[in-house]
């Protein structure tokens, strides 16, 4: 029993001390590492050919851009020729198709064109979904929710296929995050009529770190103009100057 404890004792002071680094790291600079850490994990991979599994449905993606190498880009008559003629079959905008024939025309061979251009994607769908997390629940939950995705097994598979599923999420993701951004400074009214904002969390937390306890807002407008006025009302600890109305 004790020859065992003594066994562990050194992984869980080795898991201690990474802890302890990681809680002194700046949140943002472990996204990066983690992200980093998937690009590594990946490189050895871009090289394989398109035969992996979905490798009909890797194909249908791949020959279009193939094409658009080939013969230029059209993103609104691609050419399908795995199916024989008339060789059109618009089952996707071939937006992806298209950024991996820009690869191809700066050299890059096919198939790691069209695996760089995925793993490209999924890279920023990753970004999207940890910078969501983070919005909606902290920092742990968006470098958590960034750990499940880049390394879970579904996704170290998918994420260098051919196939622009990754490319479309990413759009959905940047269209949600949008979206929110939108809606963390809003305008309202008090019952009386008087405007005031409601801020989001995150905006709430850049104000009171910069001690900022009352936002006031004044409108005003005539026929021809309409004007806004702002003040920002800091705080102040023991010992400092009175507040200020920046």
């Amino acid at each position: 029993m004790t020859m065992a404890m003594n066994r562990l004792e050194r992984p869980v002071r080795e898991l201690a001390r990474f802890w302890g680094i990681a809680l002194r790291t700046p949140p943002v600079a472990v996204g990066l590492a983690l992200l980093g850490l998937a690009i590594v994990i990946h490189i050895p991979t871009l090289n394989q050919p398109l035969l992996e599994t979905q490798w009909f449905r890797q194909t249908t993606t791949a020959y279009p851009a193939l094409l658009f190498h080939e013969q230029g880009i059209d993103l609104l008559r691609p050419q399908l020729p795995v199916f024989g003629p008339p060789f059109v079959l618009p089952i996707e905008f071939p937006l992806f198709q298209a950024a991996a024939a820009i690869l191809m025309d700066l050299g890059v061979p096919a198939d790691p064109a069209m695996r760089i251009t995925a793993l490209v994607c999924f890279l920023i769908t990753a970004v999207l979904v940890w910078r969501l997390l983070v919005a909606i629940a902290g920092e742990a939950a968006g470098l958590a929710g960034l750990a499940a995705f880049l390394f879970s097994p579904l996704g170290l598979l998918i994420s260098r296929m051919s196939l622009i599923e990754y490319m479309a999420t990413a759009g959905a993701l940047a269209f949600i995050f949008w979206g929110l951004r939108w809606h963390e400074i809003e305008l309202l009214n008090d019952r009386k009529g008087k405007p005031l904002f409601r801020f989001s969390d995150s905006i709430r937390k850049k104000l009171d770190g910069k001690k900022i306890q009352k936002v006031h807002v004044s409108i005003s407008h005539t026929a021809e103009y309409a004007v806004a006025f702002v003040v920002f009302e800091t705080g102040r600890d023991e010992g400092e100057k009175p507040a200020e109305r920046i």
